[in-house]
């Protein structure tokens, strides 16, 4: 039988509206989308990808086609007044990061050629060409080395400003009689300070293009996180690349940090445990070094039970979860992503619902007065109410999702 190609129908299916069907090879297979005109516009490339195979796809692989095609859906979903990018810049996007990523060194070794220009006064981007004082040296090195205790491991060019920020917004130094207190405002772009000069010299050999410190802003006495609204979060989770979802959903409902993501797999995601699941952070993989156990919601269990079973990664690879970031925030009409906007965004919409300081400072791993002083009062009841409604469901039929 000829190979054929399906029209599109509708599907009940958890996040997906209609499906397609085609004869491929070894059988039956069927693709799935959120919309009409992405199923649409996948079968009829697909039915003409199958017309021509055999002759001018002859010298393709079978991975290489499925990659065509996945960019094909990819660029189908993409709302019709943003600009689509060719399968070129795909490629050309790529090569550029993989080059960076090829040639990019860990923060640790970045430290270790650092600090000898430091010490002699020839770092990049430095007027003055006499030595540093030692005093200066110790103290840039002392904060530099605070922040390698966490990232020394990390490769240089995945150090972004939602890691930065998080750090800094966490930072605790001891006072004069050696107790542990948050960090001042001063004593936070102390350390800013010490970190750009660092990614400059990183900059100037071209191990990343660009200094992440220079998007994170002077930090004011008090600066009011910025959130979502829970409309906002709901069209985010409903408009996600599979690839991002499990990750998004768990940021969103559970403010773990991206970096502790990343090192989770689906063995640290107890779904049978306790209510509806919890999340072990183990000290390897936690910021802080605690072990801790995070509980999982009843709608964050739901975004994540189907994927559970799949096995795959919870966060994809860095560009893959930027280039799928950014066709969600695309498709869900964000024109901003505040830093840390979802770990925000989970820490206010939690307070407001619990009501305990010290509950959502455990979880937070933060003390109650920073709690209180950034996350008490800055969403209402209602607000809070839909928020933690937000399910992998139709957004028509989500229930009191606030725009305001």
């Amino acid at each position: 039988m000829a190979n054929v190609v399906s029209e599109p129908r509708k599907v009940n299916h958890p996040r997906y509206r209609y499906v397609v069907s085609y004869r491929d090879g070894s059988g039956r297979k069927k693709s799935y989308f959120k919309t009409k005109l992405a199923a649409e516009e996948f079968s009829n490339l697909k039915a003409a990808e199958l017309r021509e195979r055999g002759t001018e796809h002859a010298d393709i692989s079978k991975e290489e086609r499925k990659a065509v095609l996945a960019f094909r859906e990819l660029l189908a979903e993409l709302p019709e007044d943003v600009t689509k990018p060719s399968l070129m810049d795909a490629v050309e996007e790529y090569r550029q990061k993989a080059h960076l990523r090829f040639k990019s060194i860990t923060l640790r070794e970045l430290a270790n050629i650092y600090y000898p220009l430091l010490e002699s006064g020839e770092t990049s981007g430095r007027k003055s060409t006499r030595p540093n004082s030692t005093k200066h040296v110790k103290i840039a090195i002392g904060r530099i080395e605070k922040f390698l205790t966490d990232y020394s491991d990390w490769l240089v060019c995945n150090i972004d400003e939602e890691i930065i920020d998080d750090w800094l917004s966490n930072l605790k130094v001891p006072d004069k009689r050696g107790r542990i207190h948050p960090a001042s405002a001063r004593t936070r772009n102390n350390y800013r300070a010490a970190l750009s000069g660092l990614f400059t010299e990183a900059v100037a050999k071209k191990y990343i293009d660009e200094n992440p410190f220079q998007r994170i802003k002077k930090w004011d006495a008090f600066t009011e996180p910025q959130i979502f609204t829970p409309a906002q979060i709901n069209a985010l989770l409903q408009h996600a690349p599979d690839e991002i979802l499990p990750a998004l959903a768990i940021a969103a409902f559970a403010g773990v940090r991206r970096a502790e993501i990343e090192r989770l797999t689906w063995d640290d995601i107890k779904l049978s445990r306790g209510e509806h699941g919890v999340i072990l952070i183990s000290r390897p993989k936690a910021k802080t070094k605690k072990k801790r156990s995070v509980p999982i919601s009843e709608n964050l269990a739901k975004w994540l039970q189907p994927f559970a079973a799949l096995k795959k990664p919870i966060m994809p690879s860095e560009q893959i979860y930027r280039s799928r970031l950014n066709i969600a925030k695309a498709n869900a009409g964000l024109e901003s992503w505040p830093t840390n906007v979802l770990r925000h965004s989970f820490a206010s919409y939690y307070l407001e619902r619990c009501k305990s300081l010290e509950e959502t400072a455990l979880l937070m791993g933060n003390s109650p007065a920073m709690i209180e002083e950034h996350y008490k009062d800055l969403v209402d009841p209602d607000d809070a109410k839909a928020y933690w409604q937000i399910a992998p469901i139709e957004i028509a039929k989500i229930s009191k999702i606030r725009s305001t």
